[in-house]
């Protein structure tokens, strides 16, 4: 798993790089790229739950199967770019709806997320400017948007599992301190109760030497 964790961090990388940096020229073929962009999107998602055993989940193979369909129409209308921006902008709805959803129960954990929600905030306002004007200007927009979030794709869950794993291991060393405080507290508590009855038992004889007895006597 880890190593088809690294092959994708590359591609997707290497293809956020070339989008930004061929921007313009990839408007001439922008309804392909971006077709090619959604069904490896989609196919990516087959294979985790291939591997992860999770085909008939919620994110599971039907939902990776819609990805790819939107990636067959939007072959399909390449030609149109009035269509190919309304499909494009629906996917990318769907698609960042999730994150956001997955960024919010995140920052409701007390974890990372603040940034991939601010960037999903940002990606669903310029799908739905796409959705109501659906023009060549909008399309630019989006694809240099592609390029950066390409790049994220990979990156925030690398920074996220860095933050947790830092997380977990701050949690950990404090609970290790709090167990170990309480230990300490327990031995000072079992080496004060011998004190205690050594300090009762001088009383009871103090007690006893000084009766009434003794003093008649």
């Amino acid at each position: 798993m880890r190593y088809l964790q690294v092959i994708k961090t590359v591609l997707y990388m290497l293809a956020g790089v070339a989008v930004l940096t061929f921007n313009r020229e990839i408007m001439d073929y922008v309804g392909t790229v971006v077709g090619a962009v959604i069904f490896a999107y989609g196919v990516d998602r087959i294979i985790i739950s291939i591997i992860k055993k999770e085909v008939l989940s919620e994110e599971g193979l039907f939902s990776a199967l819609t990805h790819v369909l939107l990636a067959v129409v939007m072959f399909v209308v390449t030609d149109d770019i009035v269509k190919m921006c309304i499909v494009w902008a629906v996917w990318s709805i769907l698609r960042e709806g999730k994150e956001l959803s997955e960024s919010v129960h995140r920052l409701s954990r007390g974890n990372l997320g603040l940034v991939n929600a601010i960037e999903s905030v940002v990606i669903i306002v310029f799908s739905f400017m796409m959705i109501t004007e659906p023009t060549e200007h909008h399309a630019h927009v989006h694809v240099i948007i592609l390029g950066i979030e390409l790049m994220l794709e990979v990156l925030f869950p690398i920074v996220n599992e860095v933050f947790d794993k830092s997380m977990e291991k701050r949690r950990a060393k404090a609970l290790s301190v709090q167990v170990s405080g309480s230990d300490i507290s327990d031995n000072s508590v079992a080496e004060e109760l011998p004190i205690a009855d050594l300090e009762e038992e001088l009383s009871a004889t103090e007690d006893g030497l000084i009766s009434p007895e003794n003093e008649t006597k």
